[in-house]
């Protein structure tokens, strides 16, 4: 099972050169969890993890891989995975919103 010191070894820089992972809690998140964003293999992907932000050794329970605005305008809706791996997993399917595909992988 990958953690969240996985994803901040396989981040890649953005546009301005800076490597970001940036971690959160929001209404969309459960309870005992945490979300990561990233770019790992040049596509933004958000991961949900369990345990507590910021933990290095939080477990990663499945990724949302982020379309680019031109797919996203074509899709109207993002793929999910679940799964502790960085990539790979099971396919989940087509979610509308983030709140969803959490709410699957949890």
């Amino acid at each position: 099972m990958a953690t969240l010191a996985d994803i901040k070894k396989a981040a890649e820089a953005n546009s301005e050169g800076n490597v970001i992972v940036s971690t959160f809690v929001d209404h969309a998140t459960p309870a005992g969890h945490f979300g990561a964003v990233a770019i790992v293999l040049g596509i933004t992907t958000v991961y949900l993890l369990e345990g507590v932000q910021d933990d290095a050794n939080a477990v990663i329970k499945g990724r949302i891989e982020l379309p680019s605005i031109n797919e996203a305008h074509k899709k109207r809706s993002v793929d999910y995975s679940i799964g502790g791996n960085l990539k790979g997993g099971t396919w989940g399917g087509l979610v509308h919103s983030t709140e969803e595909a959490f709410a699957k992988m949890v």
